[in-house]
């Protein structure tokens, strides 16, 4: 089903594309009516690479233009809209950050979306006042090599499907910060009840 990682990405006009969409809305009412996690379909984005639409063909994505990019998006909500819902915040981090910015500090993850990953964003927390204020309690403290990030997200859309969540927090001296942590790392807890809580003890390099 669509390209398998190490061949060419699926592309927007790929022909198999529509393949790809069906076998993702395969079964999607059924999983929708008993919340039974879409994790198959996730397994097929990750197959053919669909995370890395926007990134450049040199860059070992699907070269898709805006337009494109929304084209298959609404294609991916009509196959399964909690797909799409679970992809909004990955195609987020893919356009702010990895396609604004030509640091060399982002290759690494550049080069995993090429590949395949999905990213998810934890920015929300229950003690912020106002949506998108400057009010953030999930501090990252350096410890040894590395750092160690303390806190509670909510809302975090996406996140647990994701291979790396990108964390919004701050310095000890407030200065804000947004480390990248594997999903899967120790510390890291992501529960499912719905408001995607994600929790986080993280000692080590991220």
């Amino acid at each position: 089903m669509g390209h398998s990682v190490g061949g060419a990405p699926i592309t927007a006009r790929s022909p198999e594309l529509p393949q790809l969409l069906a076998a993702i809305g395969e079964g999607a009412s059924q999983r929708d009516r008993e919340r039974t996690h879409p994790l198959e379909a996730l397994a097929l984005v990750r197959q053919s690479r669909l995370g890395a639409l926007r990134l450049a063909a040199e860059e070992g994505g699907g070269n898709a233009t805006a337009r494109d990019l929304f084209t298959v998006i609404i294609a991916l909500a009509d196959a399964d809209p909690n797909v799409a819902h679970i992809l909004r915040n990955h195609f987020s981090f893919v356009e702010r950050f990895l396609r604004s910015h030509r640091h060399e500090k982002l290759e690494k993850w550049r080069r995993a979306t090429a590949e395949g990953a999905i990213f998810g964003l934890a920015y929300g927390e229950l003690e912020t006042a106002q949506v998108g204020g400057n009010e953030v309690n999930t501090v990252l403290t350096p410890q040894g090599d590395g750092y160690r990030l303390d806190g509670v997200k909510y809302y975090s859309t996406g996140s647990l499907y994701a291979d790396y969540v990108l964390v919004r927090a701050r310095l000890p001296d407030g200065t804000f910060a947004a480390p990248i942590v594997p999903a899967g790392r120790a510390g890291v807890e992501l529960v499912d009840d719905w408001a995607a809580v994600l929790t986080m003890t993280e000692v080590g390099r991220v």
